[in-house]
């Protein structure tokens, strides 16, 4: 399964790098790809490493408060937040209590991308991510593991960075699916809702700036939606009140804003709970249904491709054979374009003449020659009219050969 996926890979990546423009399912493919890889990745490390700290990654569309989230678990104000939508494009592990060797067995799930500090994070580079050791606070909710924030995966731009968002699902033992009161019902959200649980791992529901009045309306509609299209019992709910921010604390960053610790408790039974539910021995069986599902999308354009391949090749014999047909019946078969013909029949009569062959071709120039001198009689019968010149034969080879390329 290994050396399939990667032979996929390699083939996607290769049509990806020189196509000058390339079908968004294309893309779509090969980020799920990647997704199925990165898993298999993960499997293998949790047979390596079965004791790697654990990995809990927030994912959810632009403006949400995933790295509000992030920062209240960790009690820090590590993970940048900003208002303009798309700020965070790059995959970003900040990890509590971790040895470095925990983090480079880590780093190896998301190759190809390349693991930098926060000061080398380049924009435009997309290929970068951040794992790093993070000061958390007192009232950090994890004792040990790695946070993982991660870019939208709705904006116009997010296509570009699509791939860091599926390889973070990857690597996650729990996952958090963060939205805002307006996008909860979004379909950018429940296709990432489908494909989040179709990876049986814990996963929680987080929504955020929900006024209390709305809670029960809202969990109440989304629980149905999910157990509708879904056939399946929605995942734990949990709400983050909207706080608006007092005017003597207007330059305060959203992450200084205190939920209270009541939602805190809330959020930390929540982790607990997830965290103590993840069995990293099960998610193996999830995987290979995961590929299993994928693999026929993934296979479609290789099919398509061998398919295209075998009807040029057909296209091109038929229209070789078309084009000697057509030789034949515009030129040998017509009479009035035979001159050419006849002009071959008389050189090759010639050959035969040549000195030092006759004695050898006494005996079987009769035979040989029989059916041309016949033919060439033929000829002379039937030609009628004026001699016909020796362009001819080239002008029907001419235009054969422009009915055959305009054909292909």
């Amino acid at each position: 399964m290994n050396q399939q996926l990667s032979n996929l890979l390699q083939r996607y990546q290769r049509v990806t790098n020189n196509a000058s423009k390339i079908d968004p399912s294309l893309i779509e493919n090969f980020n799920t790809l990647r997704l199925a890889d990165a898993t298999l990745d993960k499997l293998a490390l949790n047979k390596s490493a079965p004791e790697h700290p654990t990995q809990i990654v927030i994912l959810g569309p632009t403006q949400a408060g995933k790295s509000t989230l992030c920062n209240l678990i960790l009690d820090t104000n590590q993970a940048g937040i900003s208002s303009l939508a798309g700020y965070t494009v790059h995959a970003q592990g900040f990890a509590q209590n971790c040895e470095e060797h925990e983090l480079q067995a880590i780093e190896t799930l998301l190759l190809p991308h390349e693991r930098v500090t926060f000061d080398q994070l380049d924009h435009d580079n997309l290929n970068q991510f951040v794992l790093q050791s993070t000061q958390t606070g007192a009232n950090a909710l994890i004792d040990k593991g790695v946070v993982w924030d991660s870019p939208d995966f709705d904006s116009v731009d997010s296509a570009g960075y699509r791939n860091a968002v599926l390889q973070a699902a990857a690597v996650a033992d729990v996952l958090i699916l963060m939205v805002s009161k307006d996008k909860y019902a979004d379909k950018t959200v429940w296709n990432m809702l489908e494909l989040l649980r179709s990876l049986g791992k814990p996963l929680f529901v987080c929504i955020n700036k929900l006024d209390e009045r709305d809670e029960a309306t809202v969990f109440n509609s989304l629980t149905k939606r999910y157990e509708e299209t879904f056939n399946d019992t929605a995942p734990a709910l949990l709400s983050i009140p909207f706080i608006k921010q007092s005017s003597e604390n207007k330059q305060a960053t959203e992450n200084t804003i205190d939920i209270g610790d009541k939602k805190r408790q809330e959020i930390a039974a929540l982790l607990v709970q997830s965290i103590t539910n993840s069995n990293r021995a099960s998610q193996e069986k999830y995987a290979y249904n995961y590929i299993e599902s994928q693999w026929s999308k993934w296979i479609e354009p290789l099919l398509a491709e061998s398919q295209a391949q075998k009807s040029w090749t057909e296209t091109v014999d038929q229209s070789i054979q078309d084009a000697k047909a057509l030789y034949v019946s515009r030129y040998l078969d017509n009479p009035q374009k035979y001159a050419t013909f006849n002009k071959a029949v008389a050189e090759l009569l010639t050959f035969l003449e040549i000195p030092g062959l006759a004695g050898a071709l006494s005996t079987t120039r009769n035979l040989v020659t029989w059916p041309v001198r016949k033919l060439f009689k033929m000829g002379k019968d039937t030609t009628t009219g004026s001699a016909p010149t020796e362009d001819q034969e080239l002008e029907m080879l001419a235009l054969i050969l422009d009915r055959t390329s305009t054909r292909l």
